[in-house]
C-alpha cells in the first residue's frame, strides 16, 4: 500500500510536490508500514490470531484514552480496562536556597 498519492501532470520534478495528496488512508499507511515489515503476510497466514483474549499494558505519557480507536474492540468490548494518570509524577520542584550570614545552607532535614 503506497503511503503517498500524487499525479505528475507538470512534466517537471516540482509537479510531484504540487500534486501531493495526503488523506487518512495514505497517512495511516505511512505510520503503519505493514507491507514493509511483512506484517500483512503474517496476518494473512494466521487469520486465527485476531488478538481476542490478549491484554496489553501501555506505559506512555501521550495516550489519549478518549481517542476513537481506543474505545471498543471489533466485538464491542471496551479496549481500555483501566487508566492511571501519572501526570506530574516525577516533576522536579526546585527552589533557590541561599546561604545564611555564616555561609551555611540549611537543608530540609535541618
Amino acid at each position: 500500500m503506497p503511503s503517498t498519492s500524487f499525479v505528475d501532470t507538470s512534466g517537471d520534478d516540482n509537479g510531484h510536490l504540487h500534486n501531493f495528496k495526503l488523506n487518512e488512508s495514505t497517512f495511516l499507511a505511512s505510520i503503519m508500514p505493514k507491507k514493509e515489515i511483512a506484517t500483512n503476510r503474517f496476518i494473512e497466514a494466521h487469520l486465527e490470531y485476531d488478538s481476542h483474549s490478549v491484554l496489553i499494558a501501555i506505559f506512555d505519557y501521550g495516550v489519549d484514552p478518549a481517542a476513537v480507536g481506543l474505545q471498543v474492540t471489533s466485538d464491542g468490548k471496551p479496549k481500555i480496562l483501566d487508566v492511571l494518570d501519572c501526570t506530574g509524577s516525577g516533576d522536579v520542584t526546585s527552589k533557590v536556597v541561599k546561604a545564611d550570614e555564616g555561609g551555611c545552607i540549611r537543608g530540609a532535614s535541618g
